[in-house]
């Protein structure tokens, strides 16, 4: 039996954002090898629901069976009556806390290495008092609440189709079948809603921040499906790091909600304990101080941190993960497409499955998890494979090796959807070997930005990858639009470097029911590829009427 994750939801911080077309409005188009595209990118400028898409081609099914939601009850962003106040000294925390009693207020927690005090109030009168006993030195600011990141909608995808992973993830991701140790002798600290013992999880040291019975709702489901992505040990559940040692910290209640303090607190044990890895499918719309610092803090001792970067559509990054040095994760599909659903914007680090991957649940059920909740764990499990290949690694130079393999997806280069691409396990696991001639065609992008002024032609960029280990000297890349074939010579493509060429498309042709067909194909000349299947992609652009006519 596979059962969809349910979660609470939030009220969102925007509206999903519409796929537009036309008017300088940008559409991005992308999939990943060799699978066939099927899907379509929402763009950050918004238009009338007009749009291009791409045509799904005949037998390939669509596969959303995203989550659903239990309920649109909106959720206020801040623990009403709570302020979080940090101070510079134990001196000045210690005369704060004094007055706080004295004029009646709660003083609900504090973390001294931080300056930090949780104080609760009864009613704006006695928090405005209470905030005048706070010195020059000092600064007070909201408990902003912390979510799970609201589920995807499946009604949202601007009409993209999505693949699901099922339980093909790791393999897609290239790796091998004997990963049993990987992770071994690394503590990867998950701060979620807790983790019941379900097959191939069990045994893990267990942290409650929160209070309260956990299983008294559905949510444990969600930290529980992030820990057999991770570190997963049964044949139906196999994980990135089977052999990593999972500290669970539950800082969100059993409705996927908790608050910055308390995962401020999380974060401080978990680098207490050990934790090399720091995993967080979590997000709030709030930038907190106190949680700011204690990300530092973990980024100063040498601990990686990666979170998601919320499931709300808009373009703007959630926190934790929008903070300087946190891996943002953003969520693919099966054929390389992102989720419409993710946050996009400066700060996303790179993508990681996230539509469909199947995880096991009690009595031989499973959750089919989605969302940038379910992407994360891949990288952090990613992570603790490498801090075991190499202890010595530095959690920054562990960072840059998961972008500088990434799989460039989306516009040439680091992007705003895509961050630097796609994680690809095995281009990390081959990294040190010499020799390996590979060339993949990466994507086929619209992008205005490179539009010709004047010009009414759309500006399509194709773009191919070095995915091996040495130079290409000699390549020979096609386009064909609309039978029209075009060929680029291309040479010096450096390992992990990209290469693009700007086909301009016909806008008058899009709105013919046949549409526009892109077909690329890159070859290297002379000498053998490696990899075969990566080296062609194709697309169907055609105009969609808008919605409602």
């Amino acid at each position: 039996m596979v059962m969809n994750f349910h979660s609470k939801t939030r009220k969102r911080i925007a509206t999903l954002i519409a796929v537009a077309l036309l008017g300088g409005v940008s559409v991005n188009f992308f999939s990943r090898e060799p699978r066939t595209k099927i899907g379509m990118e929402p763009t950050p400028m918004i238009s009338p629901r007009a749009n291009l898409e791409l045509a799904r081609p005949a037998g390939i099914p669509r596969k959303s069976n995203l989550p659903e939601k239990i309920s649109d009850e909106p959720m206020e962003p801040v623990r009403p009556g709570e302020m979080l106040v940090k101070l510079r000294s134990s001196a000045e925390m210690e005369k704060f806390i004094s007055g706080v009693r004295k004029l009646g207020g709660q003083v609900l927690g504090n973390i001294p290495r931080l300056g930090a005090v949780r104080i609760a109030f009864d009613n704006e009168e006695q928090g405005a008092t209470i905030r005048e006993l706070v010195p020059e030195s000092g600064s007070a600011e909201p408990n902003y609440l912390v979510f799970t990141p609201t589920p995807p909608d499946a009604a949202g995808d601007g009409g993209g189709g999505y693949l699901g992973f099922g339980r093909e993830a790791l393999s897609w991701l290239g790796v091998p079948e004997d990963n049993a140790n990987w992770g071994e002798g690394i503590k990867v600290a998950v701060l979620d809603t807790g983790i019941y013992a379900v097959p191939g999880v069990g045994g893990i040291r267990q942290f409650d921040l929160v209070g309260g019975e956990i299983g008294a709702g559905d949510l444990p489901v969600h930290g529980t499906s992030v820990a057999s992505i991770l570190a997963g040990t049964s044949a139906e559940g196999r994980g990135v790091a089977p052999g990593a040692e999972l500290l669970s910290y539950r800082v969100l209640d059993d409705t996927g909600v908790g608050d910055s303090f308390t995962v401020a607190q999380g974060i401080l044990e978990a680098v207490d304990a050990g934790a090399r890895v720091i995993s967080m499918s979590i997000g709030s719309g709030g930038d907190s101080a106190v949680l700011r610092e204690a990300i530092n803090h973990a980024l100063a001792r040498n601990v990686a941190v990666v979170a998601a970067v919320g499931n709300e559509g808009v373009g703007s990054v959630s926190f934790p993960a929008h903070y300087p040095g946190v891996i943002a994760v953003t969520a693919v599909d099966a054929n390389g497409q992102r989720g419409s659903f993710a946050n996009y914007g400066n700060g996303v680090s790179l993508a990681a499955p996230g539509i469909g991957v199947l995880t096991p649940w009690r009595d031989a059920s499973e959750v089919n998890f989605s969302g940038t909740s379910a992407a994360v764990p891949f990288v952090s499990g990613t992570l603790a494979m490498l801090f075991a290949e190499n202890p010595s690694l530095t959690a920054a130079q562990a960072g840059r090796l998961l972008v500088q393999y990434a799989n460039d997806a989306g516009a040439p280069g680091q992007d705003a959807y895509y961050g630097a691409g796609i994680l690809d396990i095995s281009r990390l696991l081959t990294r040190n070997q010499p020799g390996i001639n590979d060339v993949a065609m990466a994507d086929i992008y619209y992008n205005p930005k490179v539009a010709k002024p004047g010009s009414a032609a759309l500006p399509v960029q194709v773009t191919v990858q070095n995915r091996g280990t040495t130079t290409l000297a000699n390549l020979t890349l096609q386009v064909t639009n609309n039978g029209q074939t075009q060929r680029f010579l291309l040479s010096g493509l450096a390992a992990g470097s990209v290469s693009s060429q700007t086909i301009e498309v016909d806008p008058a042709a899009l709105g013919s029911e046949a549409g526009v067909r892109l077909q690329s194909q890159v070859q290297i000349n002379g000498v053998q590829d490696v990899n075969l299947g990566n080296n062609q992609r194709g697309v169907t652009l055609r105009l969609k009427a808008p919605v409602g006519e």
